[in-house]
Parts: structure tokens; C-alpha cells; sequence
């Protein structure tokens, strides 16, 4: 019969706790590493890398258990921007304006025009050639449409007047159309600016003529209708402001691009 104080019993016991602490303090240490690790966002893989490559052991290691080594290891991603190249980059930053500010001012004692002041002249000129085809779609769907506005106007009478309502309200939502069709991609934002305003006149102008063709075919018949024609005469009134307003937006814009860009950019006629 064995007792619990048999010699045997006792060393077996302090022979299992032993492993059981040596296997505590290893998860402990294990544990520990990795709440490092994680705090200082470091990879554990990393970490094994470079400990195998520095005692010369990991070529012992197969290549299929070798820890995975990441695209940044450890002490060796410099920093995107040092210090001293951030500093010559706001240095020749501020070079460039103090440049561009003394042509400035030389211009204006000289009476030169002064050069644009770019960032790149390539995208500067890019920009400059299809703001100017931009532009020049916007004058040539204008004139297509004032034409066929010009040429109806002798034949306006009191029996023709309902049939030239509907051509001109069938022209300006062509001209809309047109308009929207166009590709804007890398046009200056006050040319695309000016194309919006003439896309939204023509389509007021096609529901101006949509109701103005309604209340004439409304007077077919009746000698004298005064309230449907004062409706009428107000509208026409309201149009030809709105009108008058978008010339002068439009004069705007072009005088305003042909400074920028220091080519002509012609008045669009409406």
C-alpha cells in the first residue's frame, strides 16, 4: 500500500506542477509578446523572420513552415516624406509664387500681359482647347436656332401665328437637346456654366410656345378674346426679360474666358 506521503508520490506530484508552471510562464510570455506586438503593430511572423535569419537558423527551416515575412518588415519602410525633403518642397513651393508674384508686378509697370499663372501648362492649354470647342458647339447650335427664329418672323400673321408658335417651340427643343448632347469632360467650369444657362432658356422657351400655340388655337374662331391675349402678352413680356438677362450672362462669361485664357471666346447670340 502507497501513502500520500510516499517519496514516489511526492516527486511525481513536484514533477507535474513544474510542467505546469513551465507551461504557465510560457503562455504568460507568449501572451505578453503578443500584447507587445500588437501594441506596437508589429507582425509576430515578422518578428520569427528575423530572429531564424539573425542566428543563421532559417535556412534550416523548410521553406513551407517558414513564418511569412510581410511587404514592410520590421525596421526597414522608410518614412514617405523625410523631414528635411518636405522642407525643400515648401522652400521651392514658396520660390515659385515670389516668381510669379515679381512677373506680376513687372507686367503691370510694363503694361505686358502677364503670363497665366499655372500649375501646368500642359493641362492649362488641354483645357483651354476644349473649352474653346465647347464654346464654339454652344454659338453654332445658337445660330442654328436663331436662324430658323429669324426666318419665321415675316411670316407671322393672324392666320400663320399658331403654325410659327409651334416651329419656334420645335427649335428651341432642339436647341435644348443639342445642347445636353454636348461632352463637357475637362471644359472650364464657366463655360459648362454658360452652356446650363442657354440649355434652360431654350427649354423655357419650348414651354413658353407650347402654351402660347394652346391659347391661340384657344382664340380660333372668336373675334376678340382680351384675357387669354393679356395672358399671352404677359408671358411674352416674362420670356423677353428672361432673355435680355441671359444676354448679358452670356456676354459675361465670354469676356470672363477671354481673359483666362487670353483668346477670343465670341458673344453667343440668342
Amino acid at each position: 500500500m502507497f501513502f500520500d506521503g510516499h517519496p514516489r508520490v511526492t516527486a511525481r506530484r513536484r514533477a507535474g506542477a513544474s510542467v505546469i508552471q513551465l507551461l504557465a510562464c510560457v503562455v504568460a510570455i507568449g501572451g505578453g509578446v503578443w500584447l507587445g506586438a500588437e501594441y506596437m503593430g508589429v507582425k509576430l511572423s515578422d518578428l520569427a523572420y528575423t530572429a531564424l535569419d539573425e542566428t543563421a537558423m532559417l535556412d534550416k527551416v523548410p521553406e513551407s513552415w517558414r513564418p511569412e515575412l510581410s511587404e514592410c518588415p520590421i525596421g526597414e519602410c522608410p518614412e514617405k516624406t523625410a523631414p528635411d525633403e518636405h522642407t525643400a518642397e515648401l522652400r521651392s513651393e514658396l520660390e515659385s509664387l515670389r516668381l510669379e508674384a515679381a512677373k506680376l508686378r513687372k507686367s503691370a509697370e510694363t503694361g505686358e500681359r502677364p503670363e497665366l499663372i499655372t500649375a501646368s501648362a500642359g493641362e492649362r492649354a488641354l483645357q483651354r482647347d476644349l473649352t474653346l470647342a465647347y464654346w464654339a458647339r454652344l454659338c453654332e447650335v445658337a445660330n442654328q436656332v436663331a436662324d430658323v427664329d429669324g426666318d419665321v418672323e415675316p411670316a407671322m400673321n393672324r392666320s400663320t401665328t399658331g403654325h410659327v408658335f409651334d416651329l419656334r417651340r420645335r427649335a428651341y427643343r432642339y436647341g435644348q437637346k443639342s445642347l445636353e448632347s454636348i461632352d463637357d469632360e475637362g471644359v472650364d467650369a464657366d463655360a459648362i456654366n454658360a452652356g446650363n444657362r442657354l440649355i434652360s432658356w431654350y427649354g423655357d422657351g419650348a414651354r413658353f410656345y407650347t402654351e402660347a400655340t394652346a391659347v391661340w388655337d384657344g382664340l380660333a374662331g372668336a373675334e376678340q378674346n382680351p384675357v387669354a391675349e393679356a395672358a399671352l402678352d404677359k408671358q411674352r413680356l416674362q420670356y423677353r426679360k428672361q432673355t435680355e438677362l441671359l444676354r448679358v450672362k452670356l456676354a459675361e462669361l465670354s469676356s470672363l474666358l477671354s481673359r483666362r485664357y487670353a483668346v477670343a471666346f465670341p458673344k453667343i447670340g440668342v
